[in-house]
């Protein structure tokens, strides 16, 4: 997935050189081979000169691209959470008989897409209970996102308007971040299609109104 997202990225560049093309090329391989050496071992087991020599490059060569080898983690989650943003806008796209329904449709994306990129995610939520920078600026990306989703349902009716947006926001953001990982790391405890329903209920009951609608999921 990360190869579709780096393709599409370097589509708006225009006509290159073959040394920008170099260049270009050298970075997907580092991100390519990052992305696969971070979900399987995590980052502080994480090496550099592996990632490098399953690039065909020189260490130094990270360094030189990223700065560091948190640098060149952070640019690989931030590809991860643009694909999320654009499923999830795309799912706001499809009519849907009920805020309920649309929610389930929400939910069911964040998991399914959590799970298939688990090893990151864990990364994304160690940083963020330790309280590290990058950890909460990815969670503040998600949060502005869906205090945006917020208002915009707040607006249309959608949404009940007696609630706090920034504090609702925290909270849905929390929830499926921490619960959703929780589940993962202890397969068993429950479904996946309870995990979803729950969530999904907790959700709604939080935030929808009594109308039926076929608004935007948030």
């Amino acid at each position: 997935m990360l190869e579709e997202l780096i393709k599409q990225s370097e589509k708006s560049e225009g006509k290159i050189n073959a040394r920008e093309q170099s260049r270009i090329e050298t970075r997907r391989r580092l991100l390519l081979s990052g992305a696969k050496e971070f979900a399987k071992k995590g980052f502080e087991r994480t090496s550099i000169s592996v990632i490098a020599k399953e690039a065909g490059v020189a260490t130094g060569t990270v360094f030189f691209h990223f700065n560091s080898k948190e640098g060149l983690f952070q640019e690989i989650a931030l590809y991860y959470l643009s694909e999320l943003h654009t499923r999830l806008r795309a799912a706001n796209q499809i009519p849907t008989k009920t805020i309920e329904e649309s929610l389930r449709n929400h939910t069911e994306i964040v998991v399914g897409f959590i799970e298939e990129n688990h090893g990151l995610f864990n990364i994304i939520v160690n940083r963020l209970v330790l309280g590290e920078d990058f950890g909460n600026d990815i969670k503040t990306l998600l949060v502005e996102e869906q205090a945006k989703r917020f208002r915009e349902g707040i607006s249309e009716g959608v949404f009940r308007d007696d609630v706090n947006v920034n504090i609702a926001s925290q909270a849905t953001i929390g929830m499926l971040l921490g619960v959703v990982t929780w589940w993962l790391n202890l397969p068993g405890n429950t479904s996946r299609e309870d995990l979803i329903d729950t969530i999904t209920k907790l959700r709604s009951s939080m935030l929808s109104t009594s109308k039926r609608s076929k608004k935007k999921a948030v």
